[in-house]
């Protein structure tokens, strides 16, 4: 430490600002890389079901950290939610169509599941990142985040046929 401050003093000041400036933007440049790094993971799963007119559907979903969410709403429906089971907190995917309708229609639910990513080495400058799925990334460093995502999409594609004619 005596030996950094002795050179430090030494140095005219436009080379003490230089350092300086050299020091704080590395350091800088770490915490950004380590922002950079937070990732979304996105597995999709496709639900093919077919209704009648007017008929309901029930689908149980996954469980996830956080409640779900329809990213993508039916464009025939007269019931398209998401609603939470009294006493078990688990959450039901509910849809009806219009009564009249014949034809095709989509719906997608988002669910943020847990975080299973993991790192293998983390300071600021290296490191590969592998998710549950064997896949691997090169990471610019960090240890595990928080703020990583996990979502599972799930889109359900309806064929609805009316009976009625």
């Amino acid at each position: 430490m005596f030996i950094v401050v002795h050179l430090l003093y030494k140095i005219n000041p436009m080379k003490k600002i230089f350092i300086l400036a050299l020091a704080v933007s590395t350091v800088m440049s770490c915490q950004k890389e380590d922002m950079d790094n937070e990732e979304t993971n996105v597995s999709e799963e496709i639900v093919k079901v077919a209704v009648k007119a007017g008929e309901s559907y029930k689908y149980q979903l996954p469980a996830g950290k956080e409640q779900p969410s329809i990213s993508a709403d039916a464009k025939h429906a007269i019931l398209s939610k998401i609603s939470i089971v009294p006493g078990s907190g688990e959450s039901v995917y509910e849809y009806a169509s219009t009564d009249n309708y014949s034809g095709s229609d989509k719906v997608s639910v988002n669910i943020v599941t847990d975080n299973s990513t993991q790192y293998n080495s983390g300071h600021c400058g290296g490191g590969t990142k592998s998710n549950s799925y064997g896949n691997s990334k090169n990471n610019g460093g960090g240890d595990k985040k928080a703020d990583d995502k996990n979502i599972k999409k799930i889109t359900f594609q309806f064929t609805v046929k009316c009976d009625k004619k």
